[in-house]
């Protein structure tokens, strides 16, 4: 077996310009970047179904519904409004996420797509585990 082949990916030599070069690197890293930079738009543009993830004393994490200037909405009593179905929301997304990165990755016949729905799909994974346990 080949000393480059040793954990099935051929791995590039020990210089590290050419790590940050390997045509692989750069589509995973764009795919990662890709879906976070998704998944951030997507937060940001419909605040009204994602909500903000906010740590609140004695309820852990949880998703307040903003105004248009990013403000939080109170209640008649000052208690934040909680945007229902926030988390399943973005769930949904990472989820969706996933569900991209594995079509990319079942569908192409070029290797370089295959590493790019790599990137989404691990970076959607990651997000997922994260909601999940709710460390957002």
């Amino acid at each position: 077996m080949n000393e480059n082949q040793r954990r099935g990916l051929e791995m590039p030599s020990g210089n590290l310009l050419a790590v940050f070069q390997d045509p692989r690197v750069v589509s995973c890293a764009v795919g990662v970047l890709g879906a976070n930079m998704l998944r951030k738009a997507a937060f940001k543009s419909q605040r009204s179904l994602f909500g903000v993830a906010q740590e609140l004393k004695g309820r852990g994490l949880v998703y307040l519904a903003v105004d248009k200037d990013g403000n939080i909405i109170k209640d008649a009593q000052g208690n934040p409004v909680e945007v229902p179905n926030a988390w399943q929301n973005r769930l949904l997304l990472n989820l969706g996420m996933v569900l991209l990165g594995t079509v990319l990755i079942g569908n192409s016949k070029e290797v370089t797509v295959d590493y790019l729905g790599l990137g989404l799909a691990s970076s959607g994974f990651a997000n997922v585990v994260m909601t999940l346990g709710k460390f957002d």
